[in-house]
């Protein structure tokens, strides 16, 4: 029996990543961050990213010494969380309104 890695395993991943300032850790953060998104049939990891996973890629990015890519990569990074922020609620109104949330916009998530 071998342990599936799980959010919280990919985000430890994402707080190394967002610790450095190498140019290629961004690039990782985002290309990890991506897999976690897409479906297993596509090739993804078969984890949802959370809240957390977008902070910890925006970080990395924001830690990147190309301050123009930063920036860029940044913005792209909270537009794909507001979209799945829309996406997870209308999966929650689907299912029941108790449902938590996985990816939810608050203050936090634009003072990265």
């Amino acid at each position: 029996f071998l342990a599936k890695p799980n959010v919280v395993n990919y985000n430890a991943v994402l707080n190394a990543l967002s610790r450095t300032s190498r140019e290629d850790c961004c690039d990782k953060a985002e290309q990890l961050l991506y897999r976690m998104e897409l479906p297993v049939e596509e090739e993804g990891y078969d984890v949802e990213p959370d809240r957390l996973s977008y902070a910890l890629t925006t970080l990395s990015a924001a830690r990147s010494p190309d301050i123009s890519k930063a920036a860029d990569m940044s913005e792209a990074i909270l537009e794909r969380m507001e979209t799945r922020a829309k996406q997870d609620q209308e999966r929650r109104e689907a299912i029941s309104s108790a449902a938590p949330p996985l990816v939810s916009l608050d203050i936090e998530s634009y003072n990265v």
